[in-house]
């Protein structure tokens, strides 16, 4: 055999075995749908707090724990409590990678509840408890959020939306049903775990009076025939108002809820002499994790794993730091 065939036959094993291998070995192997942007785990955040207005830089884990302490009662089991780290995680990641607060530009997310996530401090969590609970609740807010560090729910790869309510009332709700956007993710399913929920039934009566003020910011009107001039014409399929018609305009029963001060669109609605009484089903949107869903299931041992993927479909829990200690 000529050098030169010895050479071709050296430098085509180079190709072909070794330099896969130094690759390999160099270089971080990337699977498909791998989280675009990776964080330190003492990366800072920028939170606007709404109260102060004012901006302040803290830890997301740090930032975290004001989120599980506001939006989730601290009596809830230890899974209930990690699963909404969880989604609260999975939702502050995708303001930081998507551009921030829209409210506030130069944050990346504030702790005005109507624009991102409810928060509170720690002096402000342990106001509403009892002296014999002040320590043991904080830690447990401590441990939901540390025994799932850096943990979020991803759908082929990417973050999802990950929305959550109070209570669904026995259905949680397709997300186009609200918000006109279909993710797969976010599909109605049948919970029989927040019947204990002190939010389940609400019952209001409103004069005919009160609700021609009521919505006025959604039609300008002088008077109404109530049982002729307001109807529901449309649900969904979980019973939740979709369209609500006043006079010969149709307007979202999200929209009508919020004017009256509902709890939920899933809601009937009737009359007594020149009152209108609605009765409501369940508390919050619907769509996602149901949080007193979720303190059923912890109950009933599942973890905070089935939990979220119960509540949202065919989803993956992964890690969003590059090193977790």
């Amino acid at each position: 055999m000529g050098k030169h065939a010895m050479f071709f036959i050296i430098a085509l094993l180079i190709i072909i075995i070794i330099m896969p291998a130094i690759l390999v070995k160099g270089c971080k192997f990337v699977t498909p749908y791998e989280l675009d942007v990776k964080l330190e785990d003492d990366t800072l955040i920028s939170v606007f707090f709404h109260e102060e207005k004012e901006i302040k830089e803290m830890r997301l884990e740090d930032y975290l724990l004001g989120v599980v302490a506001g939006e989730m009662p601290a009596s809830f089991d230890i899974e209930a409590l990690k699963a909404q780290a969880v989604v609260a995680r999975t939702y502050a990641y995708n303001q930081i990678i998507n551009g921030g607060c829209t409210s506030h530009p130069d944050a990346d997310i504030c702790t005005n509840y109507q624009s991102c996530q409810h928060w509170i401090s720690q002096k402000q969590a342990k106001a509403k408890w009892s002296t014999s609970e002040k320590s043991s609740n904080w830690d447990k807010i401590i441990k939901s959020v540390e025994e799932t560090k850096g943990k979020i729910l991803t759908f082929e790869g990417q973050p999802v939306n990950a929305l959550y309510h109070s209570t669904c009332g026995g259905n949680t709700e397709n997300s186009e049903d609200v918000f006109q956007s279909s993710k797969p993710y976010l599909k109605s399913v049948e919970c029989d775990y927040c019947s204990d929920s002190s939010r389940l039934e609400q019952k209001v009566k409103v004069s005919e009076d009160d609700f021609l003020k009521m919505i006025q910011d959604l039609v300008k009107v002088q008077n109404l025939n109530y049982e002729k001039d307001i109807a529901i014409d449309q649900r969904s399929s979980t019973n939740r108002v979709k369209d609500f018609r006043i006079k010969d305009e149709t307007y979202s029963g999200n929209d009508v809820r919020m004017a009256v001060g509902l709890n939920s669109t899933n809601f009937e609605m009737s009359y007594d002499e020149s009152d209108i009484i609605f009765e409501v089903l369940g508390y919050g949107h619907g769509v996602g994790l149901c949080q007193y869903g979720a303190n059923g299931m912890a109950k009933l041992q599942k973890n905070f794993a089935d939990i979220l993927h119960f509540y949202y479909k065919d989803v993956e829990i992964k890690q969003i730091y590059e090193k977790v200690e």
